[in-house]
């Protein structure tokens, strides 16, 4: 459905910041969920980054371990363009970082 009406998909990053669980599989993060990325790496969707940062030191995404999980996943997530117009912040996708 994201592929289809070009709607991004977004990875949030506090889930790299949380305890691990531990489930019958082994430990594994609360979120992002590891097979939804597997399955919606199988289709052309864009996705975003969010630090969903709850402090200021938590803005870096470089230190969630995001762009590691995309990586090993084959996803290369999307840049953000951010312009203004009139009293108007405006924000469109980039191409896939690199």
């Amino acid at each position: 459905c994201a592929a289809e009406f070009d709607m991004p998909l977004e990875i949030n990053g506090y889930g790299f910041r949380k305890p691990q669980i531990d489930t019958q599989s082994g430990k594994r993060l609360q979120y992002p969920l590891e097979n939804f990325w597997k399955l919606a790496s199988e289709y052309p969707v864009k996705v975003i980054l969010n630090s969903d940062a709850h402090r200021p030191q938590d803005l870096d995404l470089q230190n969630t371990g995001a762009f590691e999980f995309t990586s090993n996943l084959g996803i290369r997530p999307y840049g953000w363009n951010v312009g203004r117009n009139t009293d108007t912040t405006v924000l469109s996708l980039s191409q896939p970082l690199p």
